[in-house]
This record gives structure tokens, C-alpha cells and sequence, in this order.
């Protein structure tokens, strides 16, 4: 019986010495602060943190309010920014297409009628996607593909 007392004493102080240098060790080695040399600004707080090094000014925050609107309502059923859903990820798209903005807009208000058109990278992006087309939205203005369009960049950052 005083053996296992002894054993158990023994453990409980060797527990009790592990915590303690655990504590020590803690203060003399503090956590380095989250991102010091960069701004963090809370965009949704639910949602996402834009991480960058210019600090978001309001008309930006609402813009990115009202892209991610839409891309909920319109987009989030068969897309996402990173994973492949029913469509391919989003993230990078105004990068991808820098330039061609204009065919971009048009592919994603009418994708249909562009690859019955015959439209190369449309027919392109059909095959890549194994022939599932993508709705047409021929309601969506040019201000809110470009909301979308700046919501998914603003993601992507």
C-alpha cells in the first residue's frame, strides 16, 4: 500500500512539474501577435476577414456586402472559391480573364448562347466541365457581375 502511495505521489509530481514548466515557459516565450505588419479588417464577421495592406474603406466594404449578396443568391449553388462543386472553383477568375472582361461578362450573363454560338473558350470551358452547362442570367447587369466578380477577388486576396 505505501508503495502505490509513493508511486502515486511521484506521478503527481512529476504532472505538477510539467505544468509549472509549462507556465514558465509560456511567459518567457510569448506568442508572436497575429499578423504585425499587416491590417486585418472584419468584413463579415461571420464569414471572412480581409487580410491586406491597405485598409478598406466603407465604399469598398459595402461593395463587397453587395457582391457577396449576389454570389449567394446567384452563384453559391454550383460554385465555390476554392472546391470544385456542379462548376469549377471561382477563385482567381479575374485574374484568369484579365483582359478578355468583356467575353467574361458576356459568358457569365449567357453561357448557353454562347457555346450554341460556337464560341471557342466557351465550348472550351463546356468540355473541361464535361458538357454541363452553366444557367444564363440574363437579368444580371454589368454593376452587379462586376460586385460578384470584385467579391470573388476580394475572397481570393
Amino acid at each position: 500500500m505505501s508503495r502505490t502511495i509513493g508511486i502515486l505521489s511521484l506521478l503527481a509530481f512529476g504532472l505538477l512539474a510539467f505544468f509549472f514548466f509549462q507556465v514558465i515557459k509560456g511567459w518567457m516565450n510569448p506568442a508572436e501577435p497575429f499578423l504585425e505588419y499587416r491590417s486585418v479588417q472584419v468584413i463579415d464577421y461571420i464569414d471572412y476577414v480581409v487580410v491586406s495592406n491597405r485598409p478598406l474603406n466603407p465604399e469598398d466594404a459595402a461593395a463587397y456586402d453587395a457582391g457577396q449578396d449576389l454570389f449567394k443568391r446567384i452563384c453559391s449553388a454550383c460554385h465555390a472559391l476554392d472546391a470544385m462543386r456542379v462548376g469549377p472553383p471561382l477563385s482567381g477568375i479575374s485574374e484568369k480573364y484579365a483582359g478578355e472582361e468583356e467575353w467574361l461578362y458576356q459568358w457569365i450573363r449567357n453561357a448557353p448562347g454562347l457555346i450554341q454560338a460556337g464560341d471557342e473558350k466557351a465550348l472550351y470551358l463546356w468540355e473541361e466541365n464535361n458538357q454541363l452547362q452553366m444557367q444564363a442570367f440574363p437579368t444580371l447587369t454589368d454593376e452587379e457581375i462586376g460586385l460578384i466578380l470584385n467579391y470573388l477577388e476580394l475572397k481570393s486576396y
